[in-house]
């Protein structure tokens, strides 16, 4: 902490400590990661000290995570706000940008720097970045696991580019200037160097985050953890992971939007709400990915060892954000009620009737896109 509040020449700064003592068992939490409901007691803290903000990180050091005070609706400081992965990556890279650019003054060359990201992390920073001339080349994406970033932050200092910072949405953060791997505390001191330069000027971490959305607003993103619960075993193996039934079902769904794309057509989703939400982008790279025309998009990833699926939708609003969820939620319940259906018993057809439909053989099920067209598994 000495390192970030001494490089302010007169600035002080007082710091309180909390689970600073060594506890293998974290407090006895289940886990030990910066999530906002971990961090209720750092927030309370904050609050009763009337302190500048709370910087943590989890058990190993590689993830970062930030709560501040922030005023409620009459002005009055008396609730937190939590920075998850993508507000404090989008916090730093908005601060970082901000400073190179009147450091250079005329002879600001946005071309230099480049922003990375995994898939399923926010595009806000994209937004943001693009905000100061950063060509859209240079917003960075990628799979889920920091090797994958590493590889990208590897190869743009290959370019001669400068990473101002990589990341992934559980709050692992790489920073350009620093190694090529998260390191949530060279991410904490970042933070608490810009609130200093910040508080210098009058300013609170809330005012710096309100200056971002003012920038680019802030969408809304949630991810949603959907555990499959299915009674057969040997039907849950068939049904789990990235090539089982459930992931089958959404590739095929973005093959026929790709196939729609390629055409020229303009495929569209049909939503919950029926609203019509037009396709414009399908990927693989982690998951399925579909991107749509009003900046929203949804990934659907599957665990490799467990029936869950994780879907990542960020959205403008948040009832669109939970129409998107909503629709990809539907077929999941739908594959599981399917994974748990008995098999149909055989039945024997009267003389000159029709066959009966095989065993086990579940009803075919159709996946709306907008225009009257579906999907048919």
């Amino acid at each position: 902490l000495g390192i970030a509040t001494g490089s302010l020449g007169d600035a002080t700064a007082q710091v309180s400590l909390m689970n600073a003592a060594f506890d293998p068992n974290f407090g006895g939490r289940e886990n030990s990661e910066v999530t906002a409901e971990n961090l209720k007691d750092l927030a309370g803290e904050v609050l009763r000290r009337g302190a500048d903000v709370g910087i943590s990180n989890d058990g190993d050091c590689d993830r970062a995570g930030a709560v501040a005070p922030a005023p409620d609706a009459t002005g009055a400081i008396t609730m937190t706000r939590y920075f998850n992965g993508n507000d404090f990556a989008t916090l730093l890279a908005y601060g970082a940008l901000k400073q190179a650019r009147e450091a250079a003054g005329k002879r600001w060359d946005p071309s230099r720097y480049v922003v990375i990201r995994s898939i399923v992390s926010t595009a806000w920073i994209d937004a943001v970045a693009k905000s100061f001339g950063i060509p859209a080349e240079n917003s960075r994406t990628t799979a889920v696991g920091f090797r994958f970033l590493n590889d990208l932050i590897r190869q743009a200092k290959a370019e001669g580019k400068m990473v101002i910072v990589a990341f992934e949405e559980n709050g692992g953060i790489a920073l350009g200037s620093a190694i090529p791997y998260k390191d949530g505390f060279a991410a904490d001191l970042l933070l608490l160097t810009m609130l200093a330069r910040a508080k210098q000027q009058g300013k609170t971490i809330e005012q710096l985050f309100q200056q971002v959305q003012q920038v680019a607003p802030r969408p809304e993103y949630v991810r949603t953890d959907v555990h499959m619960h299915i009674a057969d075993l040997n039907v849950s193996n068939q049904y789990k992971g990235s090539k089982g039934k459930v992931m089958q079902t959404f590739n095929r769904i973005a093959d026929d939007v790709e196939a729609k794309l390629k055409n020229g057509e303009h495929p569209a989703l049909a939503l919950p709400s029926g609203r019509n939400l037009e396709i414009v982008e399908v990927s693989r790279l982690d998951g399925t990915y579909f991107n749509f025309s009003d900046k929203s998009w949804i990934d659907i990833r599957a665990s490799g060892t467990e029936p869950i699926f994780r879907v990542y939708v960020e959205a403008p609003t948040k009832a669109a954000n939970q129409d998107l969820t909503g629709w990809a939620v539907a077929i999941l319940k739908q594959l599981e009620q399917e994974a748990n259906s008995p098999p149909t018993p055989p039945t024997t057809p009267a003389s000159g009737g029709t066959p009966p439909v095989a065993s086990g053989t579940p009803v075919p099920k159709t996946y709306p896109l907008a225009g009257g067209a579906t999907m048919r598994t």
